[in-house]
C-alpha cells in the first residue's frame, strides 16, 4: 500500500512540474507579437508603434501596440504604412527575458522544492507516504521563490538596443523576424498596403 501511495505522489509531483513547464512555454508564446519600434524619418520626425510587417518597399506599424487581430481589422486607421525611401533609421529596443526567466525559475523552484521536501522527512514507519506529501508541499512552496529569482535574472539578461539601416537588406531581413506577421499576412494588411 505504501509503495502505491508513494508512486501516486511521484506521479502528481511530476505532473505539477510538467504543468509548470507547459505554462511557462504557453505564457512565452502568448507574449509573442510585433516588436515596438521607432521609425526616424528623413525630415527628423519619428513614429513609434508595433511592427506588424516588413516588406521590400515599406514597413507597416500600428500606433496602438499589441491590439488583437480582430481590433486591427476593425480599425485600419490605427495602421500606418511607412515607405522605406522616407526612413532614415529604425530603432529597435532590446528585450527583457523576465517572463522566460520567471517560468524557468518557477519550474526549477518546483523541482528543487520537491526534492528538498521528499528528503526532509524522518524515516519512520509509513514515512513513504509522508515523503510524497512533503514533496508535493515542497514543490508548491518552491514555485514563488523560483519564479521571483528567475524574473530578476531574466530581467538582468537583456538584449541590447540596435538601429536598423533601411538600405541594408540583411538588417531589414533581421528586422522582419521582429514583426508580428512574418510570412502569412491577414487580408487587412494586404488591403492597407495596396492603398
Amino acid at each position: 500500500m505504501d509503495a502505491t501511495m508513494n508512486h501516486s505522489h511521484s506521479i502528481r509531483v511530476f505532473t505539477v512540474f510538467l504543468l509548470g513547464i507547459i505554462l511557462c512555454t504557453a505564457s512565452t508564446q502568448a507574449l509573442a507579437g510585433g516588436k515596438k519600434v521607432t521609425v526616424l524619418l528623413n525630415d527628423s520626425s519619428s513614429f513609434t508603434g508595433e511592427l506588424l510587417a516588413v516588406h521590400s518597399a515599406n514597413v507597416i506599424l500600428c500606433r496602438d501596440p499589441w491590439l488583437s487581430e480582430e481590433k486591427l481589422a476593425a480599425h485600419p486607421d490605427s495602421l500606418t504604412v511607412v515607405h522605406l525611401s522616407d526612413v532614415r533609421s529604425i530603432a529597435v529596443p532590446g528585450h527583457s527575458n523576465a517572463y522566460l526567466g520567471a517560468g524557468i525559475g518557477a519550474a526549477a523552484g518546483m523541482g528543487i522544492g520537491a526534492i528538498v521536501g521528499y528528503h526532509s522527512s524522518t524515516p519512520l514507519p509509513g514515512a513513504e507516504y509522508q515523503r510524497g506529501l512533503n514533496a508535493e508541499v515542497g514543490a508548491f512552496l518552491g514555485i514563488l521563490p523560483g519564479a521571483f529569482i528567475g524574473l530578476i535574472v531574466g530581467n538582468v539578461i537583456r538584449t541590447g538596443d540596435r538601429t536598423v539601416d533601411p538600405s541594408d537588406s540583411a538588417q531589414m531581413n533581421s528586422l522582419s523576424d521582429e514583426a508580428r506577421y512574418q510570412t502569412a499576412e491577414p487580408e487587412f494588411i494586404k488591403r492597407i498596403e495596396a492603398q
